[in-house]
C-alpha cells in the first residue's frame, strides 16, 4: 500500500529588510579591499541576537565595522513549519578603498 504524504516540514531563512552599509573604516590603511564573512543569529522577532566573524580581514577595524553594521540590520524572521523562529544566516560585507 502507498503511504500518505505527511505534512511538509519547511524552513524559510530570514530576509533582510534594512541593511545599513558601513563606510570604509577611518583608521584602516587606504589600500585594503576584501570581504568580512559573518554568521548572524536572527531571533523570532527579526532582530540580530548574536554575531560571529567566520572569516575576517587582517585589519581588525574592518571586522568591528562589519559587526557593528550587522547589529543594525532588521530582518523578516525565519520560519520553520510556518512559525517564526531563530535562525543563523551567512552575511558578507565588502570593503573597497576610498
Amino acid at each position: 500500500t502507498r503511504g500518505r504524504a505527511g505534512p511538509r516540514r519547511t524552513a524559510i531563512e530570514p530576509k533582510p529588510l534594512f541593511i545599513p552599509w558601513p563606510a570604509y573604516p577611518e583608521d584602516a590603511p587606504g589600500n585594503i579591499r576584501g570581504t568580512v564573512e559573518l554568521l548572524v543569529l536572527v531571533n523570532a522577532n527579526g532582530i540580530v541576537d548574536e554575531i560571529r566573524v567566520s572569516r575576517g580581514l587582517p585589519h581588525e577595524s574592518f571586522n568591528r565595522t562589519a559587526v557593528d553594521a550587522a547589529r543594525r540590520i532588521r530582518f523578516i524572521p525565519g520560519q520553520k513549519d510556518g512559525a517564526p523562529t531563530a535562525m543563523w544566516v551567512r552575511l558578507s560585507i565588502g570593503f573597497q578603498p576610498r
